[in-house]
C-alpha cells in the first residue's frame, strides 16, 4: 500500500480519502439529543417540579390569568369564588335595641341607614335618625310615635316619607314624614273600595298596594285616585318598577301589569302547584325573583318565554331554604341581584349567590366566631332589608327580638381571623 505523503498546508480525510486544506480536521459534532431522550425524566423531578408549581401564590395565578387573553372565564369563575368567600365571611355588626318594645315584626330603611322604620307585634310604631352631632335635645335613639290598629303587613320608605299597611276594618294606611323635614304632618288615608291590603310598594308620591282582589294603584298620595286592577285572588306581594307592577298572587301565579294602560295584564307564570306567592320583585334587568309560601326560590329571565308567553324554565334556583309554617320571614336581596338573604325557620340567615345558586358557607376559621352564616339567633327573623351606600357599602339590617342588628357586608369583627 503506498504511503500517504504529507503536504504542507493539507490534511488527509481518510472517510472522503482526499485532500482539504487545513492543519486538523475539525472536532465531531455532538448529535442533538432525540425526542424519547429529551422527555426522559426521573420519577423525582417529575414530582418535585409538581410541588414547585403548586406553591404558586394567589397573586401569581392573578397574574397569569391577566396574561392570558383567552382565560376570561377562568378568571370569572375565580373573582366569583373570591366575593363569595368574603361575604361568607361577614361578620361585622352593631346592634340597637328598641326599649320597652315587644318583638319587631316589620322593618323598614332608607337608603343611606340614617333612618329607620320598626313596628312590633303590638302594633306600635317606633322611627329612629341617626344625627350627626348628637345633643341633649336630639340623640341616636328610638322614638315611640303612635299605636297602629290592626296586624301590621308592611313599612316602606322612599325620600321623605314612609307608608305603614295593615289589616284593619277600615283599610287605613298610615304615612308619615321624616322628623328632619316639614312636608306634613303624619295622616291616615283609607278607601272604601279597599280591603285587606297584604303589601305596598311606596316611591314617595305614587303608593301601589297588593289587595283582596287584585292591586290598587294611587299615582299621588295628595289626590287618593285610586286605579284598581281586579284577578278575583288575593294579590300578596308586589314590585313596581317606574309603571310596570309585578304582583304575586294566593294562587301561585305572577302578573305583570302595565299601569299606562287600562286593563292591561299578563300573566307570567301559572298557577302551577297554587303556592302562594310571598315575595316578587327584579333582581337585574330582565331577571324576575320569586320566592312561594313553601319556600321555593327561584329567578327567571323575563326573556325566556314559552310560546304560550309565560315563563317556564328558572335560570337559577335556591335550595336549603328552611320555611317551616312560619308566617313572617325576612328575605332580601342587594340592588345589584348578586346576593339574596333569606331567614330560616330554624332561627338562621342564609345566603346564595344569585346568579349561580350557589350556597354560601362560612370558612371554617369563622366558626362559632360570630359569623352571620353561623349564628343562631334566639328567635326568628321576621324582617330584614339591604341598603348600599358610598360610605359604608352594603348593609343587612335584621329585626331580631327587640333589636335592629346591621352587618356590614363583606367585613369581618376583630376577633375573627
Amino acid at each position: 500500500m503506498a504511503t500517504l505523503k504529507e503536504l504542507p498546508g493539507f490534511y488527509y480525510d481518510p472517510v472522503k480519502k482526499r485532500y482539504f486544506p487545513g492543519k486538523r480536521p475539525p472536532a465531531p459534532s455532538t448529535p442533538a439529543p432525540t425526542a424519547t431522550a429529551r422527555s426522559t425524566v426521573t420519577g423525582d423531578m417529575q414530582a418535585a417540579h409538581a410541588k414547585q408549581a403548586r406553591r404558586g401564590s394567589t397573586y401569581q395565578s392573578l397574574a397569569r390569568l391577566k396574561a392570558n387573553p383567552f382565560a376570561y372565564g377562568a378568571r370569572r369563575r375565580f373573582q366569583t369564588q373570591a366575593q363569595d368567600r368574603i361575604y361568607g365571611s361577614t361578620s361585622l355588626c352593631r346592634s340597637q335595641m328598641v326599649p320597652h318594645s315587644s318583638p319587631l315584626v316589620a322593618l323598614a330603611v332608607s337608603p343611606d341607614s340614617r333612618y329607620m322604620t320598626a313596628v312590633n307585634d303590638k302594633g306600635a310604631l317606633y322611627t329612629y335618625q341617626e344625627i350627626a352631632e348628637p345633643s341633649v335635645l336630639y340623640s341616636n335613639s328610638w322614638r315611640e310615635e303612635m299605636i297602629l290598629p290592626g296586624e301590621v303587613t308592611s313599612v316602606g320608605m322612599a325620600g321623605m316619607r314612609y307608608v305603614v299597611t295593615s289589616l284593619n276594618p277600615r283599610s287605613q294606611i298610615l304615612i308619615g314624614t321624616r322628623e328632619d323635614v316639614t312636608l306634613g304632618n303624619t295622616f291616615f288615608v283609607s278607601f272604601p273600595s279597599i280591603r285587606d291590603v297584604w303589601n305596598s310598594a311606596f316611591d314617595g308620591r305614587a303608593l301601589t298596594l297588593a289587595t283582596e282582589g287584585g292591586v290598587a294603584h294611587i299615582a299621588d298620595i295628595q289626590r287618593l285616585d285610586v286605579d284598581r286592577r281586579r284577578f278575583g285572588i288575593d294579590a300578596l306581594s308586589l314590585y313596581r318598577d317606574k309603571d310596570v307592577v309585578y304582583a304575586g298572587l294566593r294562587n301561585g301565579s305572577v302578573f305583570r301589569i302595565d299601569m299606562r294602560i287600562k286593563d292591561r295584564a299578563e300573566s307570567l307564570l301559572g298557577q302551577g302547584d297554587r303556592d302562594p306567592v310571598h315575595n316578587v320583585s327584579m333582581a337585574q334587568t330582565n331577571q324576575l325573583f320569586v320566592g312561594k309560601r313553601s319556600g321555593q326560590l327561584r329567578l327567571f329571565d323575563l326573556r325566556q318565554m314559552s310560546e304560550s308567553g309565560r315563563l317556564s324554565t328558572a335560570i337559577a334556583e335556591y335550595p336549603d331554604h328552611v320555611c317551616g309554617t312560619s308566617k313572617r320571614l325576612g328575605l332580601a336581596h342587594d340592588p345589584d341581584g348578586r346576593y339574596l338573604y333569606a331567614a330560616g325557620s330554624d332561627c338562621r340567615v342564609r345566603c346564595w349567590n344569585m346568579q349561580t345558586g350557589q350556597l354560601l358557607r362560612a370558612p371554617p376559621a369563622n366558626t362559632a366566631a360570630g359569623s352571620l352564616l353561623d349564628s343562631e339567633f334566639p328567635c326568628q327573623v321576621p324582617a330584614m332589608c339591604i341598603t348600599t351606600s358610598t360610605a359604608s357599602g352594603d348593609t343587612l339590617q335584621l329585626a331580631v327580638g327587640n333589636s335592629v342588628l346591621t352587618y356590614e357586608l363583606g367585613r369581618k369583627s376583630l376577633d375573627i381571623n
